[in-house]
């Protein structure tokens, strides 16, 4: 019997474990002396916690990055099976099995950028990543179901720009704020959670309406904010060597 409320019940078990492994498994990453004094509370909100994104302008520009990244994720939530109902005609049985190819993919992918990262650097890495995702997103909107197909591991290559992006960010930090930087991340990800889905539902909507007939605006929209996120990258974006000296410094300002 079909239950479609079962895969929620998995989620939710799933969530359950993985918070009682993070709680009672999972050993604490810093040593005492490199923990936070005392909590901050000016900094323990959403709002606090973005104030530390204006540090440094390279992490600044790769916050944003990350925030336009936030924002376009949200176009497989909101528009991705509506998408292919309207566009391919696809049943249940095929959307579920693209998503789980989007799911194979993208796991694939994140086991791909250590080794990407050892030959090409972390900035090559990362403009790989998006460039990846624009060509993914622009292939989405192409109307042919076999494109679509192929957009799928093309796009899951995002999966080197966002790992490369915080190793980036992360030096531009001091030990003691790499949480509080984690914190200003998913600030970041649930602002743009706020906004993604209106974007593209309402995109979607408009030019699926009779006057216009246009259902592949979501994934252009996408395309057009990965190419601004690329660009904002390519700009702010600096290779480790070119930073050694600096990080070096300020780890050891940290430590000693």
């Amino acid at each position: 019997m079909h239950n479609p409320r079962l895969p929620f019940w998995v989620a939710g078990v799933c969530s359950l474990v993985n918070f009682c492994y993070g709680m009672f498994v999972l050993p604490e990453s810093l040593p005492p002396e490199r923990r936070q004094p005392k909590l901050q509370w000016k900094n323990a909100n959403p709002v606090g916690a973005l104030r530390l994104l204006r540090s440094h302008a390279e992490l600044l520009g790769l916050a944003a990055v990350n925030f336009l990244g936030y924002v376009v994720n949200e176009i497989y939530v909101t528009v991705y099976v509506l998408y292919v109902i309207y566009r391919f005609g696809w049943n249940p049985r095929m959307i579920g099995i693209s998503l789980a190819v989007v799911g194979i993919a993208s796991m694939v992918s994140y086991s791909l950028v250590g080794p990407i990262v050892e030959r090409l650097g972390e900035r090559r890495t990362l403009l790989t990543g998006l460039a990846c995702a624009t060509a993914g997103f622009a292939m989405f909107g192409w109307p042919s179901p076999i494109v679509f197909l192929v957009a799928i591991p093309v796009n899951a290559l995002w999966a080197l720009a966002g790992s490369t992006s915080q190793s980036l960010m992360t030096r531009h930090v001091s030990a003691s704020e790499q949480g509080e930087l984690q914190g200003a991340l998913a600030s970041l990800r649930g602002v743009a959670m706020l906004f993604g889905p209106g974007i593209f539902s309402l995109t979607f909507a408009y030019f699926i309406s009779p006057a216009h007939l246009h259902p592949s605006a979501p994934w252009q929209l996408a395309t057009i904010l990965m190419l601004v996120s690329l660009a904002v990258a390519w700009v702010v974006a600096k290779d480790k060597d070119k930073n050694t000296i600096k990080d070096a410094d300020e780890f050891a300002t940290v430590v000693g």
